[in-house]
């Protein structure tokens, strides 16, 4: 009797095993066409016609170049891609509020993940000092203009730099805490 329970518990564990691996090569396949959907490989979605690209206003250049909302408010693109389709892991976007063209604090949101690859995770990258220093400057274009930021601090609280800056921030897709990078306009 003590066999056969050994060898079911064996078989079930082998069996949940299975069910994880195909798991996590579903949350692998749905994090490269995520990271496919946003990644800017040509500008052909940028000012489109096309209302499934309308509120794509520009891209921003992190290690890599992305495509960058703004919708008519900031829940919308926390779980939906440039294209509008929904996803678990959302857009790089403006706040609704904001105008990357005048000279007022601006806020740019997106997930960062210890378990995905998705765009922010570079933000976390600037706690290291030696990474700091050695990618100062971030590239935006907006509304066809091309606007150039100096990264002047990390934080994880605003209220310890006021002023017209623009904060990138991470939103908390899991448990990587808030990250902010402060960065000052340049041209």
């Amino acid at each position: 009797m003590k066999k056969k329970i050994t060898i079911l518990l064996i078989l079930l564990d082998i069996i949940l095993i299975l069910i994880n691996v195909a798991s996590i090569g579903v949350s692998y396949q749905d994090n490269k066409k995520y990271l496919s959907s946003i990644e800017v490989v040509y500008d052909n979605n940028l000012n489109s016609t096309n209302s499934k690209f309308n509120d794509i206003v520009g891209t921003i250049n992190l290690s890599k170049s992305y495509y960058l909302v703004q919708g008519h408010d900031n829940t919308f693109y926390q779980n939906h891609g440039p294209n509008k389709e929904e996803n678990n892991y959302g857009s790089i976007f403006i706040d609704y509020r904001c105008n990357l063209l005048e000279e007022n604090a601006c806020y740019i949101y997106s997930h960062s993940s210890n378990s995905y690859d998705l765009p922010f995770n570079e933000l976390l990258k600037y706690q290291d000092i030696n990474y700091f220093n050695n990618h100062k400057y971030i590239k935006i274009s907006y509304f066809n203009y091309d606007l150039l930021y100096e990264v002047v601090a990390i934080t994880s609280n605003y209220e310890e730099y006021q002023g017209p800056y623009l904060y990138l921030q991470t939103c908390k897709l899991d448990k990587t805490g808030l990250i902010i990078l402060v960065l000052k306009r340049l041209k």
